[in-house]
């Protein structure tokens, strides 16, 4: 009976020293969790971090595509103008050569009526001078020459012949001088023609060529950025779905630690646990957001009192 109350306070002592012991190491758990679970939300954040840059980075670089894409369009369209006004060139050039040809054709027509015109007046001139050579040779005393207004006519005709027929060598001299300038100058603005026709004809195959080139880079283009199109696309869809992933983990996470830190709140009101002495707390709100009692936790130890004998 003596000894019972003895073995009743070291039996008190010893569980009291292992409910401090178990307290102790719950508390040192606990701190262990939380260390970790910020840990993994300092790392989840990055990631989110990292995740949102890359979607800046898609969609910056999906603007430069599309600035790329305008670009290369206007320039395919500045492409097609030039072709079309080398075309128009070369066909108002081929209307301007066909206008003067026909104007040729026509001066060659009046030409030549007026040289068959100069060549009958000629005829008559020469049968005119003819007649008069012969009335020269007549005798003084023929009968025609007694006749002086006759004579005076026939010299006239005679002056008016020779001065026909000079007339007619020098518009004939003059129309052969004349055609030859002109047959000249058509020689010469033909081989210009024929030399613009040339420059024109190598300018619209470079354009042609550059317009091809561009064509095939344009439409190259268009499918490297539909392909990228897609790509990015995809990575925003599975960046989407990562990030709902996450955002999940993260709430799950919060539960946990809200649950963890109310349920040592509560054994620090309950007086289960002590506060250290240097003034350091094993709570806290993880980013000012409240904590819920988390669920299958074991049961405390119940504190046992000193029991007492039967007298």
């Amino acid at each position: 009976e003596l000894n019972s109350p003895a073995r009743e306070g070291r039996l008190t002592q010893q569980l009291e020293l292992e409910r401090t012991q178990g307290e102790a190491s719950a508390s040192h758990a606990l701190e262990a969790t939380a260390a970790t679970l910020a840990g993994e939300l300092s790392s989840a954040e990055g990631q989110l971090r990292m995740r949102a840059a890359q979607q800046a980075l898609v969609v910056r670089l999906g603007m430069q595509h599309g600035a790329m894409h305008r670009c290369w369009k206007t320039w395919a369209v500045i492409a097609s103008l030039l072709l079309r006004e080398a075309r128009s060139a070369l066909l108002q050039l081929e209307l301007s050569k066909q206008q003067q040809r026909g104007a040729h054709t026509r001066l060659q027509a009046v030409q030549k009526v007026e040289i068959a015109q100069l060549r009958v007046e000629n005829l008559e001139a020469r049968v005119l001078l003819q007649k008069s050579e012969i009335l020269q040779e007549l005798r003084p005393s023929h009968e025609l020459l007694s006749d002086k207004q006759h004579v005076v006519h026939l010299r006239q005709q005679l002056q008016d012949a020779r001065g026909s027929e000079g007339v007619g060598d020098t518009m004939s001299v003059a129309y052969h001088v004349g055609l030859e300038a002109m047959r000249r100058e058509m020689q010469a603005t033909e081989s210009q023609m024929s030399r613009f026709a040339a420059m024109l004809t190598t300018q619209s195959s470079r354009h042609a060529e550059d317009s091809a080139r561009a064509l095939t880079e344009i439409e190259d283009r268009l499918m490297y950025e539909k392909g990228s199109s897609d790509f990015y696309a995809s990575e925003q869809g599975r960046s989407a779905q990562a990030l709902q992933r996450a955002g999940a983990e993260m709430r799950v996470l919060t539960k946990v630690i809200g649950g963890l830190e109310l349920e040592l709140v509560s054994l620090v009101r309950a007086g289960a646990i002590e506060t250290p002495s240097d003034g350091r707390t094993t709570t806290g709100a993880i980013r000012g957001k409240p904590m819920q009692v988390g669920r299958g936790r074991p049961p405390l130890p119940k504190r046992v009192g000193p029991q007492r004998g039967r007298t």
